[in-house]
């Protein structure tokens, strides 16, 4: 196993970031939400000194879904305007780069871009969501019961469950907290992801996150039709080849 990254000697000349600025790490086709953990290949030269950069000044990375997947050397303009500030919990070097795990933190919206770096920067803010009226609490708490009874139906479904999914939603009574974690292992496509992510109304993330997984479980349902009436009738063969 190659050994952790050293961490860049400090230049004296170099500026840190001002405030409330992140190093930014475009990703092609990936939705870091909130809570997430996962591992990304970090190979372009910009998003390696953004990895660097967030590792010598103790800051978190803030990683952004790029518009366009194909593009190779994004800008600012180019990335998705609502991303997720990261914990990065481990680095190793590889041939071509790095390979890093990190952990979102919190959902943030992309500011002014910051020039005259290595790597991509901007100013960030979190994304926060509108206070519900108290008089919609009860239609809040009814939306996220159902999103938890449909995350529990879809997780039943899985031929392999995440690990610590049940557990999870147990635990899960926020909107958003739930949404966020959900994020991780809904079937749906990088731009269904990144709206969801991005939306900052309550009910309409749950709205949204519903919608998706009633369409996954229905899809899990045929697929486990098919995947028992396949084994069914293997099983009717090999019994009339030995009879």
């Amino acid at each position: 196993m190659n050994p952790e990254p050293e961490v860049p000697s400090e230049d004296p000349e170099r500026k840190p970031l001002p405030e409330g600025a992140l190093p930014l790490l475009a990703v092609r086709a990936t939705v870091l939400s909130p809570g997430m953990i996962t591992p990304l290949a970090v190979g372009r030269p910009r998003s390696v000194a953004a990895v660097e950069a967030a590792m010598r000044d103790d800051r978190l990375l803030g990683v952004v879904c790029q518009r366009d997947a194909k593009q190779d050397d994004p800008a600012v303009r180019d990335l998705h305007p609502v991303g997720t500030s990261a914990r990065i919990l481990r680095a190793l070097e590889a041939p071509d780069g790095h390979r890093v795990i990190v952990q979102g933190v919190e959902r943030v919206r992309l500011g002014q871009p910051i020039e005259g770096e290595a790597y991509l920067a901007a100013r960030v803010s979190p994304v926060s969501a509108p206070k519900v009226p108290e008089s919609q609490t009860s239609e809040l708490e009814g939306r996220v019961l159902h999103l938890r009874t449909l995350a529990a139906e879809a997780i039943a479904l899985l031929p392999e469950a995440p690990a610590g999914a049940p557990e999870l939603l147990t635990a899960t009574t926020d909107a958003d907290t739930l949404v966020d974690a959900l994020l991780g292992f809904l079937d749906a496509t990088p731009d269904e992801k990144q709206e969801i992510l991005a939306a900052t109304d309550p009910f309409e993330r749950l709205r949204l996150a519903s919608d998706r997984l009633s369409h996954q479980i229905e899809v899990l349902k045929v697929t486990r039709r098919l995947r028992e009436s396949a084994q069914g009738s293997m099983e009717k063969a090999q019994r009339e080849y030995f009879l």
